[in-house]
């Protein structure tokens, strides 16, 4: 569907940042129906265990530098998936208090079930895209997300 200036749901004029917000929410929506009743999970826990799958053995705190989320919806999120047996905590060798995070066979199981289907999802988001194009929006995206790194919480603010 082609959008429209004078449409009232035109997201043309928004900021970028808006858009990518937009569609963030716009993808996630199907998630609680599809995913957090069935398996009990939320969004926040499904993130977290995508990146103990991308990363075995990361500490809690690099999750939640990962993710950019506050280390306290992390740590709910680990104490949930860690409840479930979705997640196994492990003292990290050579650190004392350090704990790292693995995924458990339950935690793979449902991981391998949920990635499928986000997968496919990505697939359909990229439809019409050229290969080039999505390289060239990895690269935006990438820049983006290293400048989001380095302003602090007041930036906006001063």
């Amino acid at each position: 569907m082609t959008q429209n200036k004078n449409d009232s749901h035109s997201i043309e004029g928004l900021s970028i940042y808006f858009i990518m917000l937009s569609v963030t929410n716009l993808t996630a929506q199907p998630f609680s129906r599809w995913f957090e009743k069935r398996f009990d999970i939320s969004l926040n826990e499904w993130r977290v265990m995508y990146i103990i799958a991308l990363h075995p053995k990361i500490s809690q705190s690099n999750v939640a530098y990962y993710l950019g989320m506050d280390k306290m919806a992390v740590s709910r999120a680990v104490r949930r998936l860690l409840k479930h047996k979705r997640v196994i905590r492990q003292p990290q060798s050579g650190k004392k208090r350090e704990m790292s995070l693995s995924l458990s066979a339950a935690g793979k199981q449902l991981y391998n079930v949920i990635a499928t289907a986000g997968a496919l999802r990505e697939e359909r988001l990229q439809k019409g895209f050229k290969p080039y194009e999505l390289e060239a929006m990895r690269d935006y995206l990438n820049r983006f997300h290293a400048n989001a790194r380095t302003m602090s919480e007041d930036d906006d603010l001063e």
